[in-house]
């Protein structure tokens, strides 16, 4: 499941797994020593650039955090997501696929240096 969000401002738009993936990390007699947080989401720039097939801003991004052991699965999951979250305002699944269309189409047709 995923949520949608769009920086207006930016001309950007994101796809956010609604939550992180959280791997419980631990030692050989099976006790955990921290926990491994990241998430996957996805960007599409209206002012991005192709140059042949490599685009000038990234396209994906991939944030990875560890936290001590000694804090919990909710709280780790709610600080990764307020420090990692892209910004901007939660659309529709409806207007983000528009939004990406439309944006994708803006950087495809942009000439690059232009």
């Amino acid at each position: 499941m995923y949520k949608y969000l769009h920086d207006v401002s930016a001309r950007t738009v994101y796809r956010v797994p609604i939550e992180p993936q959280i791997t419980e990390q631990k030692d050989k007699r099976g006790s955990r020593i921290d926990w491994r947080v990241t998430m996957t989401y996805r960007i599409t720039r209206a002012d991005n650039e192709l140059t042949g097939h490599q685009w000038k801003f990234p396209t994906s991004s991939h944030p990875v955090q560890h936290f001590d052991s000694h804090y919990g699965r909710e709280g780790v999951a709610s600080y990764f997501r307020m420090h990692h979250e892209p910004n901007g305002n939660e659309i529709t699944e409806t207007e983000y696929k528009a939004l990406h269309e439309k944006y994708e189409a803006e950087a495809r047709s942009r000439k690059p240096g232009a």
